[in-house]
């Protein structure tokens, strides 16, 4: 008998999970018996959840009550003789203001911000909300681009803890791909030892500069380094509230 591929909702060690009634579901050979489903904040040792459930549930069910957002889970499958676990984190409870650049620009907008990291920092998550396509530079990495589909979720959320350097200055920069004056909300969401958490949020201290490319999508370079600015400024705020 085997307990195998633990998903939530349809992904398997998901982040960003929406902590409302995500649906949990797993794979078995059994076609008949009973399991038990816990779930953990992880580093506690008491469930903070338990449902028993039928074989024929394992394609999808939920817990009774809702989750805690911004918090990582463990859960487990057991059937009283094999465990399975895998893990999940619920999505941030986004509520970064959205900026725009103080002048439009010519071309392609970047919003750039510098950034120390702690040596401490264990996970860090970048969730972005915006009206268009993007693609993310941190410490001229491998770039991040947008989904497709932009219009499913009010904001993305990725994770860049293995793109950033522990103990130094790092740096985000966030291309949009429209020549409009796009606004943008960003949040840079740091865990560090014993469960601490710095946030950054966008506002007037990051600086929009100029891509340089604003005829074709195609021509985003590949790296942020190939990139020749030609002007920069700072940033607005376009308004305060929360971004839904």
């Amino acid at each position: 008998m085997t307990i195998r591929n633990l998903m939530v909702e349809g992904r398997v060690e998901p982040i960003a999970v929406d902590p409302k009634a995500p649906i949990f579901s797993f794979e078995t050979d059994r076609a008949e018996g009973l399991f038990i489903a816990s779930l953990f904040v992880q580093g506690k040792t008491s469930a903070e959840q338990e449902r028993v459930i039928s074989a024929k549930d394992s394609l999808g069910f939920r817990f009774f009550a809702p989750l805690q957002a911004e918090t990582l889970y463990i859960w487990k499958i057991s059937d009283g003789k094999m465990t399975a676990l895998s893990r999940f984190e619920t999505a941030l409870h986004f509520c970064a203001p959205m900026i725009c650049a103080a002048c439009p620009t010519k071309s392609f907008p970047i919003y750039y911000h510098a950034l120390n990291i702690p040596l401490e920092m264990r996970t860090a998550r970048l969730a972005i909300a915006t009206s268009c396509r993007y693609t993310v530079f941190v410490n001229d990495e491998r770039p991040i681009r947008s989904p497709k589909r932009l219009s499913k979720e009010s904001f993305f959320t990725h994770d860049i803890s293995s793109l950033l350097w522990r103990g130094d200055e790092n740096s985000i920069r966030i291309l949009l791909e429209t020549k409009n004056n796009a606004g943008i909300a960003a949040e840079v969401m740091q865990r560090l030892d014993g469960d601490r958490r710095v946030r950054l949020l966008s506002d007037e201290t990051w600086r929009v500069m100029e891509s340089g490319i604003a005829f074709d999508r195609k021509a985003i370079p590949k790296r942020c380094a190939q990139i020749s600015f030609a002007q920069s400024g700072n940033a607005v705020l376009r308004c305060r509230e929360v971004v839904p």
